[in-house]
C-alpha cells in the first residue's frame, strides 16, 4: 500500500538558529588515523595498512583460511574497520548466502593499482586504474592527491534472482547522525577493462549505456535520500581519474541530511541474462563528514523582500526532519513576502516529500491568498538524481484552472523521439510556461500537481525525479493609500474608510476597504 504523507505548514513558524558544525576527513592513511584504538587484527600504527588484503583475491582477510575453495566449508571472516575519534565511519562485510565473505559484497582497504587492461580480470579486484601507466602496476601513491591508501567497494543487488540480497554499507559507529558532503571516486582497472573490452560473462559499453553508483542514506530504517553518481561521463568516456562525488552539489532538489547508515548498489543496463553483468567495483578515497548540532535539525524560516522586482514573492520548500529521538517529521521553510493567512498542504506517495520515483505523484495546495491577488510568475527548482535518467511535469491551477506548466528530463537521455521539456544536468530554476497571458486572478488557492512522468523510448530511463523551491510571484490589485503594513495586521472583520481610517459601525451607501478590497455598503 502506498504512503500518503501530509504536511501542514504555517509561513510564520518560531524557528531555532544552526550552532558551529565540525567536519573530519576519511583518508585511510595510517599517519591520521587518531582512534588510539587496535582494529580487529590487534594493530595500531599501520592502522588501514593492515586491512589490505594479499593476494588481491584469495586472501585471508577478505576470504578467510578456505580462500574460497568450494571443496572447503565456507567460513566467515570478520573484516570489519572504524574510524574512532575521526569521522566515526564504520564497515563491516554483509552476510550474503550465510556468511560474511568479500565474494558477498563489502568495502576492503587497498593500495594496489594498475594502469594494465590485461590485468583487468578478478585477481586484481582491488587495483585502481591508472591510465598514465599503461604497462605498470604497483602499490601506493595513487589515492587521491598521491596518497597511498583508499577503499575498493564491491557488491550490487537487483531484481534478477541472482545477487546478493544485502548491499554493502557504512554506519556511523557512535550511533549519531552525520552529513556525508563528499567523497572521491575512481575507476578500477577490472571495471575498466570490462566496461571497454568486456569478457567472457559481458559485453563491452555501447555508445549510450550507463553504470552508475547509487547511495541511499537513511536515519534508522528511514530512507531520506538517493545520490548518483555516473562512473561513465554524458559523453561516453568512462571515468579514469579521481572525481569529486559532491553530496550538497543538488542541496535543493535532492537535500543532504544528517544520516546514520548508507547503503552503495550499482546499476547498468548491460546485462547478461542474468542481471548486472559488469564487475560491481569502484574505489573511493577522502571522505569528508560534518558533525551537526541538534539544532540544524529543525525548520529555518525568514521573511525577505524580493531583490530585483516591483512585485511581491515568496517560495516554500518541503523537507524531512528528524527529532532527538531520530523520528521523521516534515517541514516547510518559507521566505519572502508570505501573506499573512497563508497555508500548504504536500500530500505525496513517496517516502521522501521532495523526491518521487517512476510513476509516483504528489500534490501541493497554497491557500490563504486574498481576494485581489494577481499571478504574475511561478517557478520552481526541480532536477534529477541521475543524469541518466527521470523525467518530471508540474501543472498549476489556479482556483481550479489549469494555467500553466512545467517539464523536465535527464540530460544523459539520449534517443528520445517524444518531447519531455527541458533538459536539466542535475537541477535547474524552470520558470513556468502560462498558456494565457499574465497576471492570472487568483482568490482562493494555488495547486501543483506534480508527476514523475513514463519515459516510454526505454524502460532503464525511468528514475527518480526531485522537487525543490517553489516560488510564487504576485501583486495585489485595489491598494487604496491604506499602508501596507496596516494592512497586514487589518483582521477579517475590520472596515476601514479610503483614507486608511477604521470604521466601527459603518454606515449604509459609504465605500469601505474590507480584506483589501473596496465595497458599498447597502
Amino acid at each position: 500500500m502506498k504512503k500518503f504523507l501530509t504536511f501542514m505548514a504555517l509561513c510564520l513558524a518560531a524557528v531555532a538558529s544552526a550552532f558551529a558544525q565540525s567536519s573530519a576527513i576519511l583518508t585511510f592513511e595510517d599517519s591520521n588515523y587518531v582512534g588510539g584504538v587496535e582494529n580487529y587484527l590487534h594493530h595500531t600504527s599501520d592502522f588501514w595498512s593492515s586491512l589490505i588484503d594479499s593476494p588481491q583475491y584469495g586472501g585471508d582477510l577478505l576470504y578467510g583460511e578456505n580462500h574460497g575453495d568450494t571443496a572447503v566449508v565456507y567460513t566467515s571472516t570478520n573484516y570489519k574497520w572504524y574510524d574512532k575519534g575521526n569521522t566515526y565511519l564504520y564497515h563491516e562485510l554483509p552476510e550474503n548466502y550465510g556468511v560474511t565473505m568479500y565474494w558477498g559484497g563489502g568495502h576492503a582497504i587497498s593500495n594496489y593499482w594498475d594502469g594494465n587492461l590485461s590485468h583487468g580480470d578478478y585477481l586484481h579486484q582491488l587495483s585502481v586504474y591508472v591510465p598514465d601507466s599503461i604497462s605498470s602496476s604497483g602499490q601506493g601513491g595513487q589515492g587521491h592527491n598521491g596518497s597511498d591508501n583508499f577503499c575498493v567497494h564491491f557488491g550490487y543487488s537487483d531484481n534478477s534472482g541472482y545477487s546478493a540480497p544485502n548491499l554493502p554499507y557504512v554506519t556511523f559507529g557512535d550511533g549519531t547522525a552525520r552529513y556525508i558532503d563528499s567523497m572521491w571516486i575512481n575507476n578500477t582497472v577490472y571495471m575498466v577493462n570490462c566496461m571497454l573490452n568486456g569478457n567472457s560473462l559481458t559485453t563491452p559499453l555501447s555508445d549510450d549505456d550507463y553504470v552508475d553508483i547509487i547511495a541511499k542514506g537513511y536515519d534508522g530504517n528511514t530512507l531520506l535520500f538517493t545520490k548518483t553518481f555516473p562512473l561513465v561521463n554524458d559523453d561516453g568516456t568512462v571515468v579514469t581519474t579521481w572525481t569529486k562525488w559532491d553530496w550538497n552539489e543538488d542541496n535543493i532538489t535532492n537535500p543532504n541530511q544528517p544520516i546514520t547508515k548508507v547503503t552503495f548498489n550499482m546499476e547498468s543496463e548491460v546485462n547478461n541474462g542474468y542481471g548486472f553483468s559488469l564487475p560491481a567495483y569502484f574505489a573511493y578515497d577522502d571522505v569528508t563528514v560534518r558533525t551537526p548540532s541538534l539544532n540544524n535539525r529543525m525548520a529555518k524560516a525568514s521573511r525577505k523582500k524580493a531583490e530585483e522586482s516591483n512585485d511581491k514573492y515568496f517560495s516554500v520548500i518541503v523537507k524531512t526532519a528528524f527529532d532527538d529521538d531520530h523520528n521523521q517529521y516534515f517541514y516547510g521553510e518559507t521566505e519572502g513576502d508570505v501573506p499573512d493567512d497563508f497555508e500548504f498542504e504536500y500530500v505525496s506517495e513517496s517516502t521522501m516529500p521532495n523526491q518521487l520515483e517512476a510513476g509516483q505523484k504528489a500534490t501541493m495546495t497554497m491557500t490563504g491568498l486574498s481576494e485581489g491577488t494577481k499571478i504574475t510568475a511561478l517557478k520552481a527548482a526541480v532536477g534529477t538524481p541521475s543524469t541518466r535518467g527521470g523525467a518530471g511535469k508540474i501543472i498549476a491551477a489556479i482556483d481550479g484552472t489549469d494555467v500553466a506548466d512545467i517539464a523536465w528530463y535527464a540530460s544523459g537521455m539520449k534517443n528520445l523521439t517524444n518531447d519531455y521539456g527541458t533538459s536539466v544536468s542535475s537541477s535547474a530554476e524552470l520558470d513556468f510556461n502560462f498558456y494565457e497571458s499574465t497576471p492570472v486572478d487568483c482568490n482562493e488557492k494555488i495547486e501543483l500537481k506534480i508527476e514523475n512522468v513514463n519515459v516510454s523510448e526505454k524502460e532503464s530511463y525511468n528514475k527518480a525525479i526531485s522537487i525543490g523551491k517553489i516560488f510564487v510571484y504576485y501583486n495585489i490589485d485595489g491598494t487604496t493609500g491604506i499602508d501596507e503594513q496596516v494592512n497586514a495586521k487589518v483582521k477579517s472583520s475590520d472596515y476601514y474608510t479610503l483614507q486608511g481610517v477604521r470604521v466601527a459601525q459603518p454606515t449604509k451607501g459609504g465605500i469601505y476597504v474590507k480584506n483589501g478590497k473596496k465595497m458599498l455598503m447597502k
